[in-house]
């Protein structure tokens, strides 16, 4: 049996096939997803490898797209980014990745081209506009020459910034200056010169700073912001070459383009002509140089998603084909893997495609025997709704070759514990609302980026499905609604009015005062489905609940564990392993039985009896089970639970023998029969056993002629370098000898096992307590929330203000609290015990995923990067 409940069956095949054929062929399965191809050449390196040249080249086509998208995204040209299953195209026949090469590279080098201009032309633009903003301050600041001539001839300053009444964003250092008066001019005959140019805000600070160190504070600066933009004009006034020489070094090393200096003298009108006509002229070069690169990017929009998908298309094949052993004689490629047995047709077609009208050498495809050789890898057929629960189950491991799948229990099992914990009729609906939404829009959400949070629902969509389904199935059980019972049937209570009269003193005088209330009066009828309605708002309530619920869980917990036991006993049928089921299955089944089995039996067995016409009470189940580990034989008080006293302290009295009988019969039996076997079989290996030449004769002819008959050779395909095609039967004598039998290492593994097992079905029962638990908690989280802030803040106010802002509250609460973090603690739980209580039953979870050759899943890998 294969398919979800067991993986599929795999072969191992073994391919010769001519060099100039293999892309073809590898390609051919990357479309159909079905082979798994083993690294023939582990020993050596990547380097050397005879198609890394080609991956290279690839690496580097793939450089410059990712270069182009980014061009594209800095020039906001949308592009759908997304590749799909439906996207993936046959890889043509000629050298496609020489074409694209070629291809890309003249887009690339255009493109590149054309940003170039475009920022050396921008560059160019706001250069002339930063000169132009100079030149438009230069009067202003030159008006102020003689004062800064005059301070620093004086050095009355170190800077001087003053702050000019007509620019508003010009600081000034309180200085005294005097007036101006041109026939006081000092004379010196150190020359006084000034530098003119823009700076950016971040600038701004650390020249002031160099300008100061440079100059020791012998400079005479003015800033000016411009308007609308993180810049500032300035001009520097000070005195000599030699600061002139150092100021220019200061300005190129800070990267500050200096635009005026005292050396060229600005004719205001003529320069700022000349610069708005060159501004004119570079914005229109620039308009047109961009209506041209858009036009280009618009072009490559078409052709970007196919370019990435053909380019890993080949990359994966080249991967793949680095894989290969190379026989250098003749050109010839072994490659072997696995495939599943079903599609070894689809696998021999796809060879047959490959090689047809090549006018090559015939490619062979043979099945080689794997069996104690190799370990299988394992796969499981699945759609896009049991993908997900499989992707739970192989989160925590791979299943074993052959070993029972728990994805197909996963599917019902996991969303009802869910929902065990989580009932609740409301809740259930907004998630049951929300998995649908996802699925009735997948196609167009497949193709969206999504954040991590609706991502991750979105890939769940169809476990939410059913965790809100049986939510909303465990909400109507506990007739729980936000906190509301439902009254969808007649109650089985019918409650009357009393009135109770209590004698008081009042000053001293007897007087009698009553009260009124209800009664609950238990009617014929019992309430259709779930929990009563009747039992919210009654004194027990609570206790009622909580009793139920722990019993419930308690009871799927055993359940589960003994279903996993059973799903053991059929693995170790398929495994023909009889030795695991006489000493582990069934002492294991006899202990929980015994233990848990008969605490289920007795919580179910209370729950039948009328205990009103007993004459005495129910016991708890809690002390019977203490009093039955304490004093074995006797039936303490409180602890019956039969009429007969006799038959349940016997009863009690054989169970807790087998029980302790059991612990020792999963332990010893096992690794004594294993030793035993083991001695057998070295016995029978010793008489039967022949020398290794006998086996694998390795003189020439015979060597060949052994390779020939066991289909390893033909038309010359066998016919090596490297002498790699070694006989089976040698293989499988080494196989013998590589594991030997080791007792004492057998014997410590059954104790470790035997006693996980022992403690673990007492801790794992115990787990199960978290269904009550969760559920308990949920519950009193709807009913606190709803009663505080929805009654008590609300209703309770008789404020119709108050009502209505309340009502937001709550929702946003409830979305927060119990539709958000109650849903993740939920999950998981749940998760948590299918992976521990319930899977370490009977899974080994040690197996090898599956991983073949396939388009879908490159494309898959690379969307989720």
């Amino acid at each position: 049996m294969s398919g979800l409940f067991r993986c599929e069956q795999m072969s191992y095949l073994q391919f010769h096939i001519p060099a100039e054929s293999a892309p073809a062929f590898v390609s051919e399965l990357g479309h159909q997803g079905t082979m798994q191809f083993v690294d023939l050449n582990e020993d050596l390196q990547s380097f050397d490898r005879r198609y890394m040249r080609d991956i290279v080249r690839i690496n580097d086509i793939e450089r410059q797209v990712k270069i182009i998208e980014g061009y594209l995204d800095s020039h906001d040209v949308e592009y759908d980014s997304f590749l799909s299953e439906d996207d993936i195209k046959r890889s043509p026949d000629r050298d496609i990745v020489t074409e694209l090469e070629k291809n890309i590279g003249q887009v690339f080098k255009g493109l590149s081209g054309d940003i170039r201009v475009e920022e050396e032309l921008s560059k160019d633009l706001r250069t002339a506009e930063d000169f132009e903003y100079v030149l438009r301050q230069t009067d202003q600041f030159l008006g102020h020459q003689q004062v800064a001539e005059r301070a620093l001839h004086k050095q009355k300053v170190d800077v001087v910034e003053p702050h000019l009444e007509e620019s508003r964003d010009i600081p000034l250092l309180k200085m005294d200056i005097p007036v101006y008066d041109s026939s006081s001019q000092p004379k010196s005959a150190i020359s006084f010169r000034y530098i003119a140019g823009v700076v950016t805000d971040a600038q701004r600070p650390s020249f002031e700073r160099q300008l100061y160190l440079a100059s020791r504070g012998n400079t005479y600066s003015l800033f000016n912001a411009i308007a609308n933009e993180p810049k500032y004009t300035f001009i520097v006034f000070f005195l000599g070459q030699t600061l002139a020489e150092k100021l220019d070094r200061l300005a190129k090393f800070m990267g500050i383009h200096v635009f005026l200096t005292s050396d060229n003298p600005a004719h205001v009108e003529t320069q700022l002509k000349e610069c708005r006509e060159r501004q004119e002229d570079l914005r229109h070069l620039l308009n047109r140089t961009r209506i041209g690169l858009n036009a280009q990017l618009h072009e490559v929009v078409q052709n970007i998603s196919d370019w990435k998908l053909i380019l890993m298309q080949e990359k994966g094949i080249r991967f793949t084909l680095n894989r290969f052993k190379v026989s250098q004689r003749n050109n010839i490629l072994r490659a072997e893997g696995w495939c599943p047995t079903a599609s070894k047709p689809n696998v021999q077609l796809a060879l047959d495609r490959a090689t047809a009208g090549r006018g090559t050498a015939p490619s062979v495809l043979s099945e080689l025997d794997w069996k104690g050789l190799r370990t299988p890898p394992t796969h499981f057929e699945t759609n896009k709704f049991t993908s997900c629960y499989q992707a739970i189950v192989d989160t925590y491991g791979i299943a074993r070759y052959g070993e029972i799948n728990p994805a197909v229990f996963t599917i019902i099992t996991f969303p009802f514990l869910y929902g065990v914990m989580y009932g609740d009729v409301f809740h259930g609906t907004c998630l049951t609302l929300f998995s649908i939404y996802l699925i009735l829009n997948e196609k167009s959400l497949a193709r969206q980026r999504l954040n991590e949070f609706i991502a991750s629902a979105f890939a769940g969509r169809y476990v939410l499905l059913l965790m809100g389904f049986f939510a909303v199935y465990c909400g109507l059980l506990y007739n729980d609604c936000m906190s509301i019972p439902i009254h969808a049937f007649d109650s089985g209570w019918a409650f009357e009015p009393h009135v109770v009269s209590n004698m008081t003193a009042i000053n001293g005088t007897a007087a009698a005062i009553e009260t009124s209330g209800f009664d609950a009066v238990q009617v014929s009828r019992v309430y259709t489905f779930g929990a009563d309605y009747a039992w919210y708002g009654a004194e027990n309530e609570l206790a009622f609940f909580n009793g139920v619920k722990m019993k419930m869980a308690i009871i799927i917990g055993v359940t589960q564990m003994t279903f996993g036991l059973f799903l053991s006993l059929l693995n170790h049928l398929h495994f023909k392993d009889y030795v695991s089921i006489y000493c582990e299955f069934i002492p294991q089944f006899i202990f929980i039985m015994c233990l848990f089995g008969w605490m289920s039996f007795l919580i179910i067995y209370k729950w039948t009896v009328n205990w009103a016409t007993r004459d005495f009470p129910p016991p708890s189940i809690i002390a019977l089970m203490i009093d039955m580990f304490l004093n074995p034989g006797s039936i303490g008080e409180g602890a019956q639970m039969f009429t007969s006293r006799t038959l349940q302290s016997n009863v009690e009295v054989a169970l807790l023998l087998l029980a302790f009988i059991s612990v020792p019969w999963m332990l010893l039996p096992k690794p004594l029969i294993l030793r035993h076997r083991n001695s057998q079989k070295k016995v029978f290996v010793m008489k039967e056993i022949k020398p290794l030449e006998a086996i694998v004769p390795f003189d020439g002819a015979a060597a060949d002629g052994n390779r020939k008959a066991n289909g390893m050779s033909v038309n010359g395909f066998g016919d090596s370098e490297d002498g790699d095609d070694l006989s089976l039967g040698q293989d499988r004598l080494e196989s013998d000898h590589e594991e030997e039998f080791e007792f004492a290492e057998v014997m410590i593994h059954q104790i470790i096992h035997t006693i996980e097992y022992v403690l673990g079905t007492i801790s794992n029962t115990a787990s199960y307590l978290r269904l009550w638990a969760l559920s308990l908690a949920h519950a009193e989280l709807s009913k606190v929330i709803f009663e505080q802030i929805v009654v008590n803040i609300g209703f309770n106010s008789g404020n119709p203000i108050f009502i209505f802002i309340t009502a937001p509250v709550f929702f946003v609460v409830t979305f927060a609290v119990l539709l958000t973090m109650d849903v993740l603690e939920c999950f998981l739980h749940a998760l948590r015990l299918h992976w521990v209580e319930f899977q370490n039953k009977f899974y080994f979870a040690d197996g090898i995923a599956f991983q073949p050759f396939s388009y879908k899943r490159i494309i898959s890998e690379f969307m989720e990067k």
